[in-house]
């Protein structure tokens, strides 16, 4: 099935990542997965059976999803506040670009 994926979040201690996806007929679900600079807004993602691929430029990205929940506005506001790397980004820098186990950086920080 595609989906297109709306926004990720990344948690820069862990490099798991949280993108909010939506389907075709409007089914918004949240995947918990590895970081990967090919899930970006816009992207469409292919998913079977707890894998999804991403098509860019002839290249086909695997990435195994670890858990799917329904799309729920308090969850993702939680995610974001809590697990995102927003919550270390000033104006124009990242607090945590030392520690940060996210390469290469989503926020182009590095």
């Amino acid at each position: 099935m595609k989906w297109t994926v709306l926004e990720t979040l990344v948690s820069p201690e862990t490099g798991m990542a949280f993108s909010l996806v939506v389907s075709d007929h409007k089914n918004k679900f949240i995947l918990w997965h590895l970081y990967s600079a090919r899930i970006k807004p816009e992207k469409f993602l292919y998913i079977h059976a707890g894998i999804a691929w991403v098509y860019e430029r002839e290249q086909v990205s695997r990435i195994q999803i670890y858990r799917a929940n329904f799309y729920c506005s308090s969850l993702w506001e939680s995610l974001k506040k809590h697990a995102g790397c927003e919550k270390y980004l000033t104006e124009d820098q990242c607090t945590f670009k030392k520690f940060c186990v996210i390469s290469p950086c989503p926020r182009h920080f590095r």
